[in-house]
Formats: C-alpha cells, structure tokens, sequence
C-alpha cells in the first residue's frame, strides 16, 4: 500500500529527465568518436569513466535546476531532486551504452568487447556522482514553510524504458560480427572476380610457417636526380651569377607524421587492415607487389599469397585486426619506405574457441607508379597463438 502523503512525478519533470538521457546518449556517441580515433590511439578505463561521469552530472544538473530566484514550495523541491535522480540513472546507462556502441562503430568488434567492463563499471559511481549533483542544484533554494497539495498526474511516460531499451542496443552491438565473414569457400573463390594476374600452382612453395622475420634484400643503389654536370657561367660585365647547390636528401631518414608522404603511408596501412577484415582476399592482393619477400618463405608471387590466406582463414569463423598506435615510417630511397608497428587481433576458430594476441608487422612499400605495393611483410606473434 503506498503512503497517503505520497505524490507522483509530474509528466514535465519526466519529460525533463527523459529529454536530458537522450541528448546524454547522443553526446555520448559523439566523445566514443574521439576516443576511438587513430590520434587517441584508444580509451582508458579512467577516461571512459570521467567521460560517462562528466555527462550524467551535466545531465542531472540540469534536470534538476531551474529559475534560481523564485522560491519554491517543499513538494516542488523534492520533485526536482527525484527528476535529476532519474535523469542521473538514465543518463549513465544510456551513455554506457553509446560509449559500447560508439566503439564498434568507430573502432571495431574486438574494441567493442574491451571497453564493456570499464561501461558497466562506470555506471554506479557515475549515477552516485550525478545524484549528489542534481540535489546541489535543486537544494540552493529555500523552500517555502508550507507545503502545497498538487492535482497534477502522472502519465506514465515510456520513453524511459526506451532509454534503457537504447542503451541495451548499445552494448548489445560489440556481438555484432565485421560486415564480411573471415571463412572464404571454395565456391565464393571460383565464383568472384580475379584480380588481373595469373595463378601458377607450380611455381608456389611452401606457405605453411610465419614465425620468423626475413629482412629484405638490400635495395640496389639509386640514382638521384640531383648527379649533373656542371656548366660554366658566362661572365657578364656587370655582375657574375652564383650558384646555389642544393645538398640531396640522405636516406634512409625517418618521415615525421606532419609530413605527406607519412599521410599516404598511413592511408595504406589503414585501408590494408579494413580489406584484411573485410576478408575480400580479392581486394586484399591488389595491395601486394607481383613478387613479395613474405614472411620466411622467401621470393613469392601473389599467387602464393593468395593461398595461404585462404587457407589460414579457413580455420577461423571470425578473424579481426586492430593497429597499435603509433606507425613508425621511415624513407629508405626515393618511393621506397618501411613501416613499422603493431596489431592486435582476435579471432573464432571453427570449434568457437576465442583466441587473440599481438604482434609486431614490418612492412616493406614501394611506390609502383599507379600506386603503393607491398614488397615485403614480416609479422611474429608476440603475445597470444
């Protein structure tokens, strides 16, 4: 049985809070961009906390607050402390939820799975803190003697329960599996479009092994444009010229990030990944040369390559990279570079047993004229199997 003395929320004061848990949400969305940008390189627990923190005091805040300088009665009073309470607990689950949901958009599944314990961890604390929040800002008014009877009802709003449906629907999203399946058959491979080059079955060797990192053959010496003969001036009556000799470039020299061409080397990296996850091995052999020094197999042709992807794939339902922040770039002659750095990846054998794991990736890139090529990949698990 309820208490006599006991009054309903007003539908305002639940509109209120309900409006401010979902510009929470989406506010939320928006910083799980950021966070999960390749400049961030990847949340904090900490960070994830402050941020859903941050947001659910805002929210509180201002669901509890209004005109500072009119007086309000006691049943007024204990309204707003209640409407910032909701809007405290909505908009910390909410924002869990997009910060879940903002992970696998902007980052990816094995991201997603990361940041849902430190979400959910973050929800409690973050509603403490907002709670004690909205009753600072609905306690700086002094409530008037006497209290007043209200006739106002309550309507029963469910956007709330859609608030908590929207942020179930976030963290439901880390389970959602990459937009292309990581198994290729054999019927997919016959049936789709081939990459302009021709398969040699006999000239492939040995593709089984990827422990041990190869380091390419020396690249031949480069002539630079800048080997010229000199020619002599001739002297003027009034004045003689002078020349300006331009020092060439020594390499190999390591590329900052401000300069371009580390911005395509990037560009290539990143793009080389999303194909990888993609698992369009099609695609994924435009971005090789037609002969690459690939892993401890020596000289191979793309052909080659395209078999061993197909049938390391084929032992996995799902498989996911994600780069390791930062991408070291260095120039070893003109168009020719070295990229070093690291991934993570987390993949579903066939028998649905997880694995994952880091390691470090060289990649050696040439550009071929039409584009950047692959001319060398080593990778060695360091961590995981």
């Amino acid at each position: 049985m309820s208490r006599p003395d006991f009054v309903p929320l007003p539908p305002e004061f639940r509109a209120r809070a309900n409006v401010a848990a979902g510009i929470s949400g989406g506010v939320a969305f928006i910083v799980a961009g950021f966070l999960f940008s390749p400049q961030t390189g990847g949340p904090r627990s900490l960070a994830i906390l402050a941020a859903i923190a941050l947001i659910a005091v805002v929210a509180a805040s201002i669901a509890a607050s209004d005109n500072f300088d009119d007086a309000i009665d006691h049943q007024e009073l204990v309204w707003r402390v209640q409407c910032g309470s909701r809007a405290a607990a909505l908009s910390a689950l909410v924002s869990a939820g997009m910060i879940v949901l903002g992970a696998r958009v902007f980052g990816s599944q094995g991201a997603a799975f990361g940041v849902f314990i430190p979400s959910a961890l973050s929800i409690l604390p973050s509603y403490f803190f907002a709670l004690l929040a909205a009753a600072i800002a609905a306690g700086v008014r002094v409530p008037a003697a006497i209290p007043r009877e209200s006739q106002r009802k309550d309507n029963g709003s469910g956007v709330g329960l859609m608030a908590v449906l929207v942020s179930a629907a976030g963290f439901a999203s880390m389970l959602v599996p990459p937009g292309a399946p990581a198994t290729v058959s054999a019927s997919t491979v016959s049936n789709a479009p081939r990459p302009p080059f021709t398969y040699a079955p006999s000239a492939a060797p040995n593709v089984s092994g990827r422990s041990e990192i190869i380091q390419p053959p020396t690249p031949a010496p480069v002539q630079t444009p800048y080997s010229h003969t000199a020619i002599a001036a001739t002297p003027l009556p009034a004045w003689t010229p002078t020349v300006f000799n331009t020092p060439p470039p020594t390499y190999p020299r390591s590329l900052d990030t401000n300069d371009p061409a580390f911005a395509v080397i990037h560009a290539f990296i990143v793009n080389h990944h999303n194909t990888i996850n993609r698992g369009d091995l099609n695609a994924l052999m435009q971005d090789y040369a037609d002969e690459v020094v690939y892993f401890r197999n020596g000289v191979v042709n793309r052909a080659a390559i395209y078999r061993d992807e197909r049938a390391s794939r084929s032992r996995y339902r799902q498989y996911v990279e994600q780069i390791i922040y930062p991408i070291q770039v260095s120039e070893l002659s003109p168009g020719h570079y070295h990229a070093q750095y690291q991934i993570a990846f987390s993949a579903q054998k066939m028998n649905n047993q997880m694995t994952s794991g880091t390691a470090p990736v060289h990649l050696y890139v040439k550009d071929a004229g039409n584009g950047l090529r692959i001319v060398s990949q080593q990778n060695q698990i360091e961590h995981g199997e």
